[in-house]
């Protein structure tokens, strides 16, 4: 096992097996204590065995957003906007504020309803796209930034090519 590097080599030369990622982000911080800069570093260099990437992940792509879902009341959903999955989840958030067959029967049969819908779909995603800008004000990772902005594209297109046409 010593040649293999399981058990360090008698020299003591051998640099320990986490020490590139405790030279990114220290190995000893919680993702609580972390800047947002080292949580994106955990979640870019970090392994899948540690906890705290997966703790890094909901801190840097879940947000809080309050809207009310068709015929609901207002509450607070977290919404995850991971690379991965921000675009089927903010086209989720548009569907739980107007879903489609809804909106087809409005349409049809009650067009000042529809309007009235259509109006508060375009606001509460607009809302939305704002309230993403908290997400990147503190001293993230150009990267990161770069990944909110991108959302908030999204979500510009689909209000500006596909919502306001409805």
């Amino acid at each position: 096992s010593m040649h293999l590097g399981i058990t360090g080599s008698p020299s003591g030369d051998q640099p320990a097996p986490d020490v590139a990622l405790r030279a990114s982000v220290d190995a000893q911080k919680t993702p609580a204590e972390m800047t947002p800069r080292e949580l994106w570093d955990l979640v870019r260099t970090g392994n899948e065995y540690d906890r705290r990437v997966q703790s890094a992940r909901d801190m840097l792509f879940k947000v809080p957003f309050r809207y009310a879902k068709y015929k609901q009341a207002s509450k607070e959903e977290w919404i995850l906007l991971s690379p991965e999955a921000f675009q089927d989840n903010v086209r989720m958030v548009a569907r739980d504020i107007y879903p489609p067959n809804v909106m087809a029967v409005l349409r049809r049969d009650f067009p000042k309803d529809h309007q009235a819908q259509k109006t508060r779909l375009l606001e509460h995603m607009a809302a939305f796209r704002d309230s993403l800008q908290t997400k990147i004000m503190d001293d993230v990772h150009p990267d990161y930034a770069d990944h909110i902005r991108s959302v908030q594209s999204y979500v510009d297109r689909m209000i500006r090519d596909e919502l306001s046409k409805i």
